[in-house]
């Protein structure tokens, strides 16, 4: 019991102080009023992976308890997963930005417009728990997406490892694997 009202408390706290609907982001950062602090860089950061990361965390717990408790949970969670696609997917290149900005300003990470591999596998994760949910099938559309990118551009044709680190583009930085 104790083990659940820990849980439920932090995903209280994650989904209604983190999450700020009116921007539709959730915030690594924000000021101890549970505002965004969105004159600061730290305050407007964003990384995806993070957010895709915590979302199917709670949506793997929320499986495990009965719907008539987990229900809500779980659409607002879902929204959350398909906000953070919509915002986190490079509309130019394809593929997860690694961090971004709130209000679009420029990001203090030189390496903002990366695209690493791990975000896309959370991505990815995230999508396919959030349709074994809802059967909601956004949720199959962009797993495909990020299949497809992700396949196409990660893994190294010579040795089938895959590439950690790309360039925006989808093309890799260096040999780290």
């Amino acid at each position: 019991n104790t083990y659940r009202q820990t849980i439920e408390a932090a995903a209280d706290t994650v989904l209604n102080k983190f999450w700020q609907p009116e921007h539709g982001i959730m915030f690594e950062n924000i000021l101890p009023d549970g505002s965004p602090d969105l004159d600061s860089c730290e305050g407007r950061m964003l990384n995806p992976g993070h957010v895709l990361e915590a979302m199917w965390f709670l949506l793997k717990y929320y499986s495990s308890q009965p719907e008539s408790t987990s229900h809500d949970r779980v659409q607002k969670i879902s929204g959350i997963i398909k906000a953070t696609l919509n915002f986190g997917w490079d509309k130019s290149y394809g593929g997860m930005f690694y961090f971004m900005d709130a209000l679009g300003k420029p990001h203090l990470e030189l390496q903002w417009d990366m695209k690493l591999w791990w975000v896309h596998n959370e991505a990815i994760i995230a999508c396919l728990f959030a349709y074994k949910m809802t059967r909601d099938k956004d949720f199959l559309i962009w797993f495909e997406k990020l299949d497809e990118w992700t396949w196409r551009h990660f893994p190294d044709p010579e040795y089938g490892e895959w590439f950690a680190y790309l360039n925006r583009r989808g093309e890799p930085t260096h040999m780290l694997k």
